[in-house]
């Protein structure tokens, strides 16, 4: 199959919005002497340009961040859909962020990247932003900076293309000669390995799913919600009332964390157990007394063991609660990680909750109960006020 890359650029995704407006769809391939052709379409030729090269069992389609672009596809064009499943069937689909992630799992390095530059190793946090590989795979370096075109194309939208600031046009069509060849390094590198990278249809259909998954959300229902919230503040205004004037708590309502520590240490070295420890760290080089859940349970002080039972709703309410809040308003669109260092899945919620695991809400306590299957295939979503609209839009998928 012949690579055909594309880009995609469209109106600032929203929370609760995934398929933002399509503005424009770039395109790059290589010619029979090898050179780039590249092209750029506005919205409908765009989505021409999609039908055409899924339909075409010659071509293979090659995206950075694929899912989200053919997802915003689909959002414009929902018959795109079964091409595009079609596709992935039948292997013409490749998401280069995905098959960065297979590379650096088959090398050992999907959390830090090596690179011997002369007698010196040099060691990266991995990374996988189009700058980021092209910096890698070219050591060149590509702005994507905000003074850039890259959140602004929504002031574009229906413009003619002839009409464009030449840095517009550039900025567009040059990510699509870039994801090009980002596909043709990676593919060198594969080379390398002699054979073909295993479980890379499985897990390019993955992302595509979960994707979908994150595109439509969930919604959570506001009494279920209200009942967890309120359910979590009463056990935690209990705790705080059990433990006034033993010091675990000061003044402004933080923990004590010094007397919580010098409470475990004392209770374990009167039961004549080893008082457990931290592993040493850049902050705390000398190691500190244990203070969680587990460590305080092990001790036989009455007012440490308040303290363990009450923090499981205190982390509930801090990881769970700005999320199932925000769910009763609008869709929350979890992000996936479709390929850790482990070859597994990793989900987080939004509202900034990076560390949700949003794919497996606790089974205790009243989390689970708040989310609903959501009913309404299309909602209004609400609209900063700093966001550029086009004249007319009101609502939004």
């Amino acid at each position: 199959m012949s690579p055909y890359a594309t880009d995609s650029e469209m109106h600032m995704i929203l929370p609760g919005r995934l398929a933002p407006p399509l503005v424009c769809v770039s395109a790059a391939h290589r010619t029979m002497s090898g050179d780039v052709e590249s092209s750029l379409h506005l919205r409908d030729g765009g989505l021409t340009l999609y039908r055409r090269v899924l339909s075409d069992p010659s071509l293979l389609l090659i995206i950075h961040n694929a899912p989200f672009d053919l997802g915003v596809a689909c959002g414009e064009d929902p018959s795109l859909l079964p091409l595009i499943f079609d596709a992935y069937r039948e292997e013409r689909i490749v998401c280069t962020i995905v098959l960065q992630k297979l590379i650096d799992i088959a090398l050992g390095m999907r959390k830090f990247r090596r690179q011997r530059i002369g007698d010196a190793l040099r060691v990266t946090k991995s990374a996988y932003s189009l700058a980021d590989l092209i910096e890698w795979h070219y050591g060149e370096r590509v702005e994507k900076g905000e003074d850039t075109w890259r959140r602004s194309y929504a002031l574009l939208d229906g413009v003619p293309i002839a009409e464009w600031p030449s840095a517009a046009r550039d900025y567009a069509v040059n990510d699509a000669v870039l994801h090009l060849r980002l596909w043709e390094a990676q593919r060198r590198r594969i080379d390398e390995f002699g054979e073909e990278l295993p479980n890379q249809l499985e897990q390019q259909r993955t992302a595509w799913v979960l994707h979908l998954m994150s595109m439509w959300g969930v919604r959570a229902d506001d009494v279920a919600v209200e009942r967890f919230v309120a359910h979590c503040e009463e056990e935690i205004a209990k705790m705080h009332h059990d433990l006034a004037g033993t010091g675990i708590f000061r003044e402004t309502g933080a923990r004590n964390m010094t007397e919580i520590r010098n409470r475990v240490a004392t209770a374990c070295e009167r039961l004549q157990m080893n008082v457990p420890m931290t592993d040493p760290s850049t902050t705390f080089p000398e190691w500190q007394v244990q203070t969680d859940k587990e460590a305080l349970e092990a001790t036989d002080d009455p007012a440490l063991h308040i303290l363990a039972a009450s923090m499981t709703f205190a982390k509930h309410l801090g990881q769970w609660g700005p999320v199932c809040r925000a769910a009763v308003k609008r869709p929350v669109c979890a992000r996936y990680e479709v390929l850790t260092e482990t070859g597994r899945t990793a989900c987080s919620g939004s509202e900034g909750q990076e560390g949700t695991n949003f794919q497996n809400p606790p089974r205790r306590g009243d989390v689970r109960p708040c989310f609903i299957p959501r009913q309404a295939q299309y909602e209004i979503i609400e609209v900063p006020d700093d966001y550029i609209l086009k004249p007319g839009e009101e609502v939004v998928k």
